[in-house]
């Protein structure tokens, strides 16, 4: 699924455009994606608490961005989601927090 939103805010002399991807972790999409991780300068990435792959995949996501991103140091914030799902939850706060100071300037929440 895919969304694109354009916002111009009085007060601001620069456009922003937002683009939101979701792709459930489905690889046949990584290939779409990585064409526009090029321009991006800043990037929000999903992952499930309750689901281990989906945690790993986070280091695969990463990594792409890496590869195809023009910028050096892009803005990349985590996200882990189903957080009301206590019973079922795999991914704890700490293990994600240590997974995202392994990439440096990595906001998480």
């Amino acid at each position: 699924m895919y969304r694109s939103k354009q916002n111009r805010s009085m007060g601001r002399t620069q456009r922003i455009q937002l683009q939101l991807w979701d792709t459930a972790g489905q690889e046949r999409f990584r290939s779409l994606t990585t064409a526009f991780f090029r321009g991006a300068m800043g990037f929000l990435i999903l992952f499930d608490l309750t689901n281990e792959k989906s945690f790993l995949n986070i280091r695969d996501w990463l990594e792409q961005l890496k590869t195809h991103s023009y910028y050096d140091n892009p803005e990349i914030v985590l996200c882990g989601n189903k957080v009301d799902l206590y019973d079922c939850r795999l991914i704890s706060s700490e293990r994600a927090r240590k997974e995202a100071k392994k990439y440096g300037s990595i906001s998480i929440f």
